[in-house]
């Protein structure tokens, strides 16, 4: 129907829309369903988890293929959020003075909290969380007299950041760098996107940087899967519009591949 949007949700389909979602699996029969109203549905598929929350919204709607796994009420409204495939949500809220960072569990326990300012660290632009779930990271853009910098963070929430003050593992900053995405591509690996280099880190612990792709091209977009991160330039080198480069989860070139068809997602 008009609004209506759909995702590929593992072996099914998530369709959802501003008064509700549904998940259709691959016979057409209706899994399950859920009723809200939302102004600007947002959702974020990690492995066989979804979670659909409203921007400036205050709840987040966690579920699987078979079934809604619960409700996160944040009292605050959301800016943003990433789900994990083990059930736990991060949320970035707003607050007056602060930006509350939340990780909540499916069915909407806290598990752990930390806040932000701009004047410490920056506005948390971008968010990941691992498949454990134990480790997030996060990249703040921070501003001053004119200059700006992107500083990107490790957090362990496991045994080994109990030991570390905010649970802070390990962090890099990066001059007139801004980065919106970060990914982990494999329970050990993870990946940032900025708008003139590739980062690469390494460690399921403390993360450590692990090599730097220095991009001279503008990323139009990019996606992720298996241990591989893909990212679409155009292509100014033949006939072809677009040219996609795949790198391993270490950083090396694994091809490139050229193409002229228009496209919605990767």
């Amino acid at each position: 129907t008009s609004g209506t949007r759909a995702q590929r949700f593992g072996n099914s389909l998530l369709v959802y829309g501003s008064d509700g979602a549904k998940c259709i699996n691959s016979k057409g029969d209706v899994v399950w369903n859920v009723t809200y109203e939302m102004q600007n549905p947002r959702v974020d598929i990690s492995g066989n988890v979804a979670g659909i929350a409203d921007y400036n919204g205050s709840k987040i709607y966690m579920m699987d293929e078979t079934q809604v796994l619960g409700e996160i009420s944040t009292g605050m409204p959301i800016r943003s959020f990433r789900v994990s495939p083990k059930g736990l949500a991060i949320a970035v809220l707003d607050d007056t003075a602060t930006t509350p960072i939340y990780i909540y569990d499916k069915t909407g326990e806290q598990k752990a909290f930390f806040s932000t300012t701009m004047r410490n660290s920056g506005y948390p632009v971008a968010t990941c969380i691992s498949d454990s779930g134990h480790l997030v990271g996060i990249s703040y853009l921070y501003v001053d007299n004119g200059n700006f910098k992107t500083n990107v963070a490790f957090y362990n929430f496991g045994e080994v950041g109990k030991n570390e003050t905010d649970n802070l593992v390990s962090g890099y900053t990066y001059a007139n760098a801004i980065v919106p995405q970060m990914e982990f591509v494999s329970p050990s690996k993870a990946v940032a996107i900025a708008d003139n280099r590739l980062m690469f880190y390494s460690g399921n612990e403390k993360p450590i940087s692990d090599g730097e792709v220095m991009l001279q091209e503008n990323v139009i977009s990019s996606f992720y899967g298996n241990g591989y991160v893909g990212l679409v330039h155009n292509n100014v080198d033949g006939e072809a519009r677009y040219r996609v480069d795949i790198y391993d989860e270490s950083g090396r070139k694994k091809d490139s591949v050229v193409f002229d068809s228009e496209y919605d997602e990767m």
